[in-house]
């Protein structure tokens, strides 16, 4: 096995690496949101073709990503300079500019920045919206940099691999300046993985039981348990019994997934309250005030809110069994009804590690239900991979 700079990150490091690498992702994939990541399973997708300034690898130590040096200015916490990588280029040769990281985050919601100004060609400062002793929070995901493609096209990234054609069903990629394998990634929501694994997939990230069971009674494959990534929540005014534990509500019966209870600890138990998070007032629009909202595209926050509505109607409201209902929303619908609390109560999955707790904490009562997360299934002598501090798997090249 060959040494690694971060060993201890690594989870599989075969001697030799296939010269196509077959990627089949269960859980939905929609690419129209690269390249600000909706799920895990896009956060795996995005990782090879848009980077951040910094990246946090395991340990929760900086790596260079878009940026390759960066130094603290000032005394406060607040005040960094960013030097890019001399040889940044978008996926079409045309080199990274500071400016460009600028046009990327001009408006961006979720900045935790107040000013960003492009110094030089290859110099960036920035003012955080609070002291830190490093810029960790410019690792997260939803600040990747991309310059927006042609009409119909995918924005254009600076990653170590570039799309070379894509549709809602497959995705195919070629890297970028030096050797790796091809990449294709199946989005196969709705497949048999199974079927997927016997028909020559060498890499699938899934939390389906009966696949990992299938991929463990076979020699070809490694099954690799990730980290717990993900605690579901309820957040909101949800009329439920009070219980000892989720177990009561039957919800872990209820989600086909790679679950357990809910253990702590939990940041947000400590964490501070944050752009006007935790307001007590409740708003709901009409048709909402008997809904309990989730991603749509989240297969295991739907049997949650589903169980959670059928256990609240059946115990908790005069109307009885059916006047509660589970509404999925699209990412960006659930984020604004969220802000605005235009529903009963959410069900929502948080960072088990939050880059930015102001940005990630929900408002009113969180309460924690289940932990998730996903489990590696590759094909022996395939691929690399090491664990990025948030959990994400991520493709290691020669």
């Amino acid at each position: 096995m060959p040494a690694f700079p971060e060993a201890r990150c690594v989870v599989l490091a075969p001697d030799s690496l296939a010269d196509t690498l077959r990627v089949a992702i269960r859980e939905p994939v929609d690419l129209s949101h690269a390249p600000v990541p909706a799920t895990e399973a896009e956060r795996f997708v995005f990782a090879p073709f848009y980077e951040t300034l910094v990246r946090l690898d395991c340990d929760g130590r900086m790596e260079p990503g878009l940026a390759a040096q960066w130094i603290r200015v000032e005394d406060d916490g607040r005040h960094w300079r960013f030097t890019l990588r001399d040889n940044a280029t978008f996926w079409d040769g045309t080199p990274v500019t500071a400016e460009d990281v600028v046009a990327a985050w001009a408006g961006h919601a979720d900045l935790p920045a107040e000013s960003v100004l492009a110094l030089d060609a290859r110099t960036l400062s920035v003012v955080l919206t609070r002291p830190d002793t490093a810029p960790r929070r410019l690792a997260d995901p939803r600040l990747a940099i991309a310059r927006p493609g042609a009409p119909g096209e995918l924005p254009l990234g600076t990653g170590p691999y570039a799309v070379a054609a894509w549709s809602t069903l497959q995705l195919e990629a070629r890297p970028q300046n030096r050797a790796g394998p091809l990449l294709g990634f199946a989005l196969a929501s709705g497949a048999d993985l199974r079927d997927l694994l016997d028909q020559g997939i060498d890499l699938v990230l899934t939390d389906d039981p009966e696949t990992l069971r299938y991929a463990g009674s076979r020699e070809a494959f490694d099954v690799v348990p990730l980290p717990w990534a993900w605690t579901y929540v309820l957040a909101g005014d949800l009329p439920l019994q009070p219980v000892e534990s989720a177990n009561a509500w039957g919800l872990r019966d209820a989600v086909r997934a790679d679950v357990r209870w809910a253990e702590p600890p939990f940041w947000w138990t400590e964490a501070p309250r944050c752009r006007g998070a935790g307001a007590e007032s409740h708003y709901q629009t009409p048709g909402m005030a008997r809904t309990i909202a989730y991603v749509n595209i989240d297969p295991v926050a739907r049997d949650i809110a589903e169980r959670l509505a059928a256990v609240a109607g059946r115990d908790a409201d005069p109307a009885g069994p059916g006047s509660l209902r589970a509404l999925g929303l699209s990412p960006a619908e659930f984020a604004d009804a969220l802000k605005a609390n235009r529903a009963l109560a959410f069900v929502t999955a948080l960072p088990r590690r939050s880059y930015d707790t102001c940005l990630d904490l929900p408002a009113g009562t969180v309460i924690p239900l289940l932990d998730a997360r996903n489990s590696i299934v590759a094909r022996r002598r395939a691929v690399r991979l090491e664990v990025e501090w948030d959990g994400t798997p991520r493709l290691v090249r020669p």
